[in-house]
């Protein structure tokens, strides 16, 4: 089995699932999909401020994260250069696919277009950000 689609696809999903998951999950399938659902559990690869959901990255605690995001974002990367997250506080939305392997889909490539997207909307202040 596999699954195909463009970018717009995979950020169309994505945009139902910020609003709410109609018509492709229930509302209640949607909030369980995107709360913590490890408890207190340390996510050791990203560190504070970080849980996960059933599917993507939970961002509970900004601040603690260094991230400028809104509590409650969520994110995901594919090994070979995909990377998504969704901030509902913000309502943006955001699909970058390259073909970089893991520098595509996370670090410091991955987390300085967040960091743009923030500083040209004008969030510039989070908890523990450099720039």
């Amino acid at each position: 089995a596999c699954l195909l689609g463009t970018a717009e696809d995979y950020l169309s999903l994505l945009e139902c699932l910020r609003l709410g998951g109609a018509p492709v999950l229930s509302p209640a399938s949607t909030r369980r999909l995107l709360s913590n659902a490890i408890g207190q559990t340390l996510v050791a690869a990203r560190g504070p401020g970080w849980k996960f959901g059933l599917g993507p990255m939970i961002l509970n605690d900004p601040s603690a994260a260094g991230q400028r995001q809104g509590a409650g974002s969520w994110s995901w990367c594919g090994l070979y250069g995909n990377h998504y997250w969704v901030d509902p506080v913000s309502a943006i939305s955001l699909v970058a696919m390259t073909n970089t392997a893991t520098t595509g889909a996370w670090g410091e490539f991955a987390e300085s277009i967040v960091d743009a997207i923030y500083i040209r909307s004008g969030r510039t202040a989070c908890g523990n950000c450099s720039g």
